[in-house]
């Protein structure tokens, strides 16, 4: 997942200046692509329709949006230093 941001980083380097907000971005785009893309292609069952749960989901994926940003941005500017 940081991977990509960073691929995604080097062609838009709007994404590395403001992290918070691309970061939350990602997250966002990463539930969309793992709750309607991914879990329905593979063997595992689809996630209870609680909506704790999918709030709680939906945080974590946020979450992991941030980190996979600040983790992207500190490898690209290491990279270029």
């Amino acid at each position: 997942m940081v991977a990509v941001y960073a691929l995604a980083a080097r062609r838009w380097p709007r994404l590395t200046g403001r992290p918070w907000s691309s970061g939350l971005v990602y997250g966002g785009l990463l539930y969309v692509a793992m709750t309607w893309v991914v879990v329905p292609l593979s063997a595992a069952s689809p996630s209870p329709k609680v909506p704790a749960w999918i709030a709680a989901s939906i945080a974590m994926h946020l979450l992991i949006g941030l980190l996979c940003a600040v983790f992207a941005r500190r490898a690209l500017r290491r990279n270029a230093a």
